[in-house]
């Protein structure tokens, strides 16, 4: 960002101020990921994953994250997903790499500063539905995707229903 450039402002629905970026969009490069947690209930599942900023500069996120799941073949699964919530789409501003920075360790870390989270809701078909190897997941505007691997339990992966493709919520500052 030069001097003479504008930062891009984007409101919320909160009584939030506006928050106002402070450098460029993320780019994939620019990005590290990993499973955070999953949520049930009702016949859903929310999968959260946690996103923190490795590069010497900040960038921020902003919009809905793409996921395509990837099965124990390597085939990419594409997903048609919709966008949850009225509220515009939030700046969180990830700072660069530092020792201030929490690493990711998959365990959510709900009062980390600069760190994103991106959620995923899908409806849960028991036996009966996938259970993905790895999340392929595209921050806004990006054509490569970060590859984490698929959370497990009992070794056997979280279930899903594919055929709907997930709820996707906007980056957030917090899960």
């Amino acid at each position: 960002m030069t001097a003479s450039a504008t930062a891009t402002q984007i409101r919320t629905d909160s009584p939030t101020p506006i928050v106002t970026a402070a450098g460029p969009p993320c780019r994939t490069s620019q990005l590290e990921a990993a499973f955070a947690s999953v949520n049930g209930a009702a016949g859903t599942l929310i999968f959260i994953f946690e996103f923190r900023n490795t590069s010497d500069a900040t960038c921020y996120l902003s919009g809905y994250a793409s996921v395509a799941l990837q099965d124990e073949y390597g085939d990419a699964i594409d997903l048609p997903s919709s966008t949850v919530g009225d509220v515009g789409e939030p700046v969180v501003n990830l700072t660069p790499k530092s020792a201030d920075v929490p690493s990711l360790d998959n365990e959510l870390t709900t009062t980390a500063t600069g760190h994103a989270f991106a959620s995923f809701f899908f409806g849960h078909c028991g036996s009966t539905g996938f259970s993905p190897v790895k999340w392929l997941i595209m921050p806004p505007g990006e054509t490569e995707p970060l590859a984490i691997a698929g959370p497990t339990q009992f070794g056997n992966g979280y279930p899903i229903c594919v055929s709907s493709g997930p709820m996707v919520w906007p980056f957030s500052s917090k899960p």
